[in-house]
């Protein structure tokens, strides 16, 4: 009894395109294999969790409460504004859109607050994780001044208003070709 052999020129196709199956299912799950979510993570991988009661420190100390309050964002997503700013690059192309995002706000290169937020690819829109003003205390007086509603929620290039105790200062949030940028201004 002869045995069939498959002619090699077969065999080195049906392999070429097993490897093209393989490449193409690592490519489409590469952001899952290099960074697998955590165990008590959020089902879908764009959307990071918001707390919005984040209990703040209670530190004496305002520098290391700050330092305490940014601990948890890694130093690449943490951006110092100064009142003015129009149009500020805080993420880039090439940096992940779905960590914690801080920044620390200054009017004449005097700290006045710090905002932590995410930002939600998949629908263009930020959340307010938590604000603490110059001593290091939460603040809960801000709003949406663009649309009222959840005052996390944050919509794509709407602003954001925050009471102070310096005053009254307005940011706008804004993604647009891979880049998250912000306005910074005082209101009053």
């Amino acid at each position: 009894m002869a045995s069939k052999k498959l002619p090699r020129t077969e065999v080195i196709v049906a392999i070429i395109g097993l490897i093209g199956v393989l490449g193409t299912a690592v490519i489409a799950n590469w952001e899952k294999i290099v960074r697998p979510k955590p165990p008590d993570g959020p089902t879908n991988s764009n959307i990071a969790p918001v707390n919005k009661s984040t209990p703040q420190p209670s530190i004496s100390d305002p520098q290391a409460c700050l330092a305490e309050f940014l601990q948890s964002v890694p130093n690449d997503r943490i951006t110092t504004l100064e009142n003015g700013t129009y149009d500020e690059q805080i993420i880039g192309p090439h940096q992940s859109k779905d960590q914690a995002i801080a920044l620390r706000l200054e009017d004449s290169r005097e700290f006045v607050g710090a905002i932590k937020l995410q930002f939600y690819s998949n629908n263009a829109m930020f959340k307010i994780d938590s604000v603490v003003d110059s001593e290091c205390q939460p603040v809960e007086s801000f709003e949406n001044r663009s649309r009222g509603g959840d005052k996390h929620v944050i919509q794509n290039y709407d602003e954001l208003e925050v009471r102070f105790k310096k005053g009254v200062y307005a940011l706008r949030f804004g993604y647009d070709a891979g880049r998250i940028n912000v306005n910074f201004t005082r209101a009053s």
